[in-house]
């Protein structure tokens, strides 16, 4: 999918179910119900734009991704709002992001930028500023909150980054990151 404009939908503004896809030169703004919902996919964003989406009380206000395999660069995620996960949350699978900026996400929870939940997670190049979690809960990670099972030394949960900027991101328990595990 190229050079699209996908805004102001109610629901989702791309699910994908299994189905594996590329989006370049795409922008989606202005969801109720979320920016991109990626079940089971395997999918290539590269030149997107997703901003001032919201998922209400679901996670993934500007990209959901269960499992499969995404790769995310030259993009802008800014101005989304969720549960978990502002920008991106992502439960399983793998997620690599080159050269994006995640700004002015907000989370009730866990996550203002971006949340993990036993995810491998690789960021080279990214910046992460002015995220929130803006929920009256235990919030973790402003900007980024990545969680698994056990203990983060388990192979189910690796957040990896390079030539990263975290800044100016609030949070309860990690202002900028919070690294934890669930029973």
């Amino acid at each position: 999918l190229t050079d699209l404009n996908i805004n102001n939908n109610q629901g989702r503004g791309i699910s994908l179910h299994g189905a594996d896809v590329i989006l370049r030169n795409v922008t989606i703004d202005n969801n109720q119900g979320g920016g991109i919902f990626l079940y089971g996919a395997d999918a290539i964003l590269d030149d997107v734009t997703v901003s001032n989406n919201n998922s209400g009380a679901a996670s993934g206000g500007g990209i959901y991704i269960d499992g499969g395999t995404t790769t995310i660069s030259n993009s802008q995620i800014f101005a989304n709002q969720a549960k978990s996960g502002g920008g991106i949350y992502i439960i399983g699978g793998i997620l690599e992001i080159t050269n994006t900026n995640f700004e002015n996400n907000t989370a009730d929870r866990n996550g203002g930028g971006i949340g993990t939940h036993s995810a491998f997670v690789e960021l080279n190049n990214v910046i992460i500023s002015n995220n929130q979690i803006d929920g009256n809960h235990q919030s973790m990670g402003g900007g980024v909150c990545c969680m698994g099972p056990r203990s983060m030394y388990s192979s189910d949960a690796n957040l990896i980054m390079t030539d990263v900027i975290i800044s100016e991101n609030m949070g309860s328990f990690g202002g900028g990151v919070a690294l934890t595990y669930i029973n």
